[in-house]
């Protein structure tokens, strides 16, 4: 919950681009690790440390072809 904009590769660049995105946070990480062959379920875990966040929306995106 740092305010920026990321992908796995690092931060994205935007025009424009405040460093700061005012709380809004988005973040996109690789799960493949994860992830074994012939799984069942997921399991997200958020954890803010009674910080005062609170999760809005988790996307997730698989492909589940392989």
């Amino acid at each position: 919950m740092n305010s920026t904009i990321t992908e796995p590769a690092g931060a994205i660049s935007r025009q424009p681009g405040d460093m700061n995105t005012l709380g809004y946070d988005s973040d996109v990480f690789d799960i493949r690790p994860g992830l074994v062959s012939g799984g069942m379920s997921l399991i997200f875990r958020f954890n803010a440390e009674n910080l005062g966040y609170f999760l809005g929306v988790l996307f997730v995106q698989a492909d589940t072809r392989r």
